[in-house]
This record gives C-alpha cells, structure tokens and sequence, in this order.
C-alpha cells in the first residue's frame, strides 16, 4: 500500500511469520525539494551509551490496530516534560528513496514513552509494563517528515551515527512534520502485548 503526499509517496510491505513481524517501506521523494525524515528513534543500550539504529520504531496499540511510527511524537494531555523528544533525522533528497526494513518480535510489545509515562502518573506513579495480552487486525504506519528550509541548519549527530542530523531550530521543523500513512491489514489476527500496571 502507498500513500502520496506533497510529493512523497509511502510504501509498505509485511511479512508477519511467527515468531517476527517484518516490516519493510520504502519513502520516495518526487517533490522537488530536499525533505528531513525523523527516521531514527532515540534509544539508551544497557551501558548507558546513546543509540539510534535504524530498526528502532516506536509501538503503540489502538483498539485492533498496532500504530508503529517514526516521527515526532504528540505528548498525551496533561503530560508535561522537561524536553520534547526529537529522533535523529535522515536526509531524502528530491528524486531519491529512503528504504529500511524492521524486524519486531511477536507478540508485539508496546513502546511508546509518553504513552508509558502519562499511564504512570495517572495510576501515581505506578511502573507500568508491555505484558497486556491482545490480538490486533490491523497495521499503521506512520513516517515524520519535513521540508528542508534554507534557514534550518542540520548538524551531524556525532561519528557514531554517520548520515544521521539534528536539526536547528528544532521548533520550526516539529512543527513542520508531515505524517505520511499507510495502512494494511493482517491475514490472521496477530499477537501483542499492550501496557497495563506492573503487579
């Protein structure tokens, strides 16, 4: 399935053979001009050091349909943060395609941070988990995108993460994001595990 907008066009292809879930799109650019792509999802490794792999994705549930996405994310109502979490952003010159494939284990655990935290502090404080049984029917997923304006300067993360930017100001370009979308629907209902209070 694809889907086009402001000259970017969005295909998605699933391959869901247990015990994984393979995700493979393609993000093609015919719009003339150069594009930001918040394509790489901050993460901690266990040692403490940063990283921002490519098949990092954020994970959400919505009723039947699992949301995966890389892109800026809303912050719940009520929430409130110290900072808004930008993902490293990739380039997608005009007439160029960006193509990553991720592999997410089944069942598909949830992983959305503000999702987790604003969950926390309505249950005070409470450590809240991925170990929710459900099935969803339904897949969407959802890429962060932003024009490239003469004025924003996009400065390289650091050695670690070649071909990987920041962008500066960041306001201009979060508010900018275009989400493109597409939808696809599982052949069998498929297996996640969705937050809920620790015991």
């Amino acid at each position: 399935m694809s889907m086009v907008n402001s000259g970017l066009s969005l295909e998605v292809r699933l391959d869901a053979r247990l015990p994984t879930l393979s995700l493979s799109y393609r993000l093609s650019n015919k719009s003339g001009r150069d594009w930001g792509v918040f394509s790489r999802i901050p993460a901690t490794r266990l040692d403490g050091t940063p990283s921002y792999a490519p098949a990092a994705i954020y994970v959400d549930i919505d009723d039947d349909t699992l949301q995966l996405g890389k892109y800026v994310l809303p912050l719940p109502p009520g929430l409130q943060v110290t900072y808004r979490v930008v993902p490293g952003i990739t380039v997608l010159p005009s007439g160029e395609q960006l193509a990553e494939r991720i592999l997410l284990p089944v069942p598909v655990p949830a992983d959305n941070p503000y999702r987790r935290a604003s969950l926390s502090g309505a249950n005070g404080g409470a450590t809240i988990q991925a170990s929710r049984p459900g099935l969803v029917r339904r897949m969407r997923l959802q890429i962060g995108a932003f024009p490239i304006e003469p004025g924003e300067k996009l400065l390289p993360l650091s050695p670690s993460f070649p071909g990987v930017f920041r962008v500066w100001p960041p306001g201009p370009a979060t508010d900018a994001q275009l989400i493109l979308a597409a939808e696809l629907s599982f052949e069998a209902p498929l297996p996640i595990l969705d937050y809920e209070v620790a015991p």
